[in-house]
């Protein structure tokens, strides 16, 4: 399902407060006290008639002090805690490379896709149903989502027709007369949002299909069951709370997807079901690249984004070994390659000898023996490992950038007032927050505000001191949130450390602490124990219905 819809209405979880326990003993250093030793006795009085001696006594070497033994001290041991070890049974692992491996086989699929909602949240989460048609082309999936939805029940249902396909977006904007073309996770329409349901649809075509059930704590094979009119087999993902679960059914002749459903158990509110199903599914049917397209209209322009212009890259010089080298008069020679090198056929590396130098190319420059670089197919979606650029304003008017958050690790809390989840969240926010206080920085994000002061309100009544940030939802996209509220740990120069989304509160704040105290080289110390602070809520609102006012 869509993150926004995942954790709209998400049950609250408990917050297990870690106590800390430090004890400290101060030990009071002694000093070994020193006696003045007595005077000598005065020399008796000799004689007048007696010489006096006056040769000076022989001097005694002191001794050199002892040579200090003391072992040096070794820096602290950099300690990582050890996170919940993964319990995945192998079958089960199987069986989802199984289904990945049906997928990147299948040359063309078409199907209908619906979403639905039982038990908590029925009547207040929305609806979505589409047909699909997709195509696989050069290790791509290219697909087309035509149908009617709404993300909430209180909007109206909205039709729907996009074109997703090489990483983009396509749509047609009715207001502007404009075929939309977007990279898809830049794109913002309300066509977007009406089948923003069908999350798991969109994911399957992806480079992880199956990343559910990956993630999870717990894998195993569920019962068999019937799905989209054939039988299949259920592979199941728990969560390490043991209250939510997430389960794929897999047709047992193809290995295709049927049916993807997200449970959610309470004790107090009720359980909730989503389910998002795949019906009347034809592999391999007959489906041409062009069906998977949005033709322009009469009336229409097409609405591309400039394509910023890239250097042409050459290779650097290539010493040559001179096979005179033993002729002490032979002068070592150095030969010009000058082979012109496709961009996209460039991989970055981490050594030390700097990326390749962007430099003007003149035909006669290229070697007549060279042989053309063959473009290899767009790569699928880079995965975020770095704080991308940013600019936002905080509660107070300030801007706050990436620079800002370089020099120490970093903690964002992506969250909002729509969210139940998301509000519970904030006292353990705070708690970590004052526990590495002066260590990093802690920046709430607040997002798909209506109002964005409604977050201030929150915030500011509860006493909170961490920095608030406003209409983050910019940053949320660039960093691909999948589910609120959303926990991310950023290191001292930017690498992504930790993401949490769509996980309990508690799994989520442990699993940050381990990446700080990680970071900082120390130990995990608990957490100290302190009393959530409840938000206020007005005499006249409902505690089950969650608002943004």
């Amino acid at each position: 399902m869509h993150p926004q819809l995942k954790m709209a209405y998400r049950l609250p979880s408990m917050i297990i407060a870690v106590v800390g326990m430090a004890t400290g003993m101060t030990a009071g250093m002694t000093g070994a006290a020193q006696f003045a030793q007595p005077a000598d006795p005065p020399p008796e009085t000799q004689p007048d008639s007696q010489p006096v001696d006056l040769t000076p006594p022989p001097v005694t070497p002191e001794p050199a002090p002892p040579a200090d033994t003391t072992p040096a001290k070794k820096p602290p041991l950099r300690v990582t805690p050890q996170l919940p070890t993964k319990e995945h049974d192998a079958d089960a692992t199987a069986k989802l490379e199984q289904a990945t491996k049906a997928l990147k086989e299948a040359k063309s699929l078409k199907f209908k896709a619906s979403f639905s909602v039982d038990g908590l949240g029925k009547d207040m989460m929305g609806t979505c149903a589409a047909n699909v048609l997709a195509v696989h082309e050069n290790n791509v999936w290219s697909f087309r989502l035509t149908g009617k939805g709404r993300h909430v029940q209180k909007v109206t249902e909205t039709d729907f027709d996009l074109v997703y396909s090489g990483g983009n977006l396509e749509w047609l904007d009715a207001d502007t007369k404009k075929l939309m073309i977007r990279p898809a996770t830049q794109a913002k329409s309300k066509l977007l949002q009406a089948s923003s349901s069908l999350k798991n649809v969109t994911e399957m075509f992806g480079a992880n299909a199956f990343a559910g059930q990956t993630k999870a704590i717990k894998l195993r094979m569920g019962t068999e069951e019937k799905a989209g009119g054939v039988d299949c087999e259920v592979v199941v993902g728990e969560a390490s709370d043991g209250q939510s679960s997430q389960k794929v059914f897999l047709g047992k002749e193809d290995h295709i997807p049927r049916r993807f459903v997200l449970e959610r158990k309470t004790q107090t509110r009720g359980d909730m079901t989503i389910t998002t199903d795949l019906t009347e599914m034809e592999v391999n049917a007959s489906v041409s690249p062009s069906d998977v397209h949005l033709s322009l209209p009469e009336g229409y322009t097409k609405d591309v984004p400039p394509t910023p212009v890239r250097p042409v890259l050459t290779a650097r010089p290539t010493p040559v070994v001179n096979p005179a080298a033993n002729n002490p008069k032979a002068k070592p020679t150095t030969e010009e390659t000058s082979v012109v090198l496709d961009p996209d056929s460039i991989v970055p590396t981490g050594n030390d000898s700097g990326p390749a130098i962007a430099q003007p190319v003149q035909p006669t420059e290229i070697t007549p023996t060279a042989t053309p670089a063959v473009k290899p197919p767009p790569p699928p979606p880079v995965e975020v490992t770095n704080l991308p650029d940013f600019e936002l304003k905080d509660s107070k008017g300030a801007k706050v950038t990436t620079a800002n958050l370089h020099g120490s690790p970093s903690v964002l809390l992506f969250w909002g007032t729509w969210s139940l989840s998301s509000k519970k969240a904030l006292p353990e926010f705070a708690t970590l927050a004052d526990r590495y206080k002066d260590k990093a920085k802690f920046h709430a994000v607040a997002v798909r505000q209506k109002d964005p002061q409604s977050a201030t309100k929150v915030v500011a009544d509860a006493g909170y001191t961490f920095s608030l940030l406003l209409e983050g939802d910019s940053l949320a996209q660039a960093l691909h949130v999948g589910a609120y509220p959303a926990l991310y740990v950023f290191g001292a120069d930017g690498e992504l450390l930790k993401s949490s989304s769509g996980v309990s509160i508690s799994d989520a704040f442990a699993a940050a602490q381990a990446a700080l105290d990680g970071s900082l080289g120390v130990a995990n110390p608990a957490l100290p124990t302190k009393p959530p602070v409840e938000p206020k809520v007005s005499p006249k609102a409902n505690p089950d219905v969650e608002t943004d006012k």
